[in-house]
């Protein structure tokens, strides 16, 4: 099994995208933080989920579990990529995953 040294994790949502990144031994501990999220996932109106998650991180002081987090337009793009670029030439042992939401996918099909 490989052991990572960091986890980034990148989400496409509508218009917004978004990375973080975690350091390995950070992610036990951060975990049983975020598994309420889930349970957001339900909800009819995005701004409820949206208020609700913004809640559960403060409550539980999730940030500080963050090594680097960055959330922007999509018309920042060039930005984010520029950081994780940056991150990336330093930190080789990194594992990577994305999400993407119905409205990005074709930006992958291609």
């Amino acid at each position: 099994m490989n052991n990572f040294e960091y986890y980034i994790f990148i989400d496409y949502s509508e218009n917004i995208l978004g990375y973080f990144i975690i350091k390995e031994q950070d992610i036990n501990s951060l975990m049983p933080k975020i598994s309420k999220f889930s349970h957001y996932r339900e909800l009819k109106y995005k701004s409820s989920y949206i208020h609700s998650i913004k809640k559960v991180i403060e409550e539980k002081d999730i940030i500080h579990h963050f090594l680097k987090l960055k959330i922007k337009d999509m018309k920042y793009t060039l930005e984010i990529y520029a950081d994780l670029v940056e991150f990336l030439d330093k930190n080789d042992n990194c594992l990577i995953f994305i999400s993407i939401d119905d409205t990005n996918t074709l930006i992958f099909k291609n």
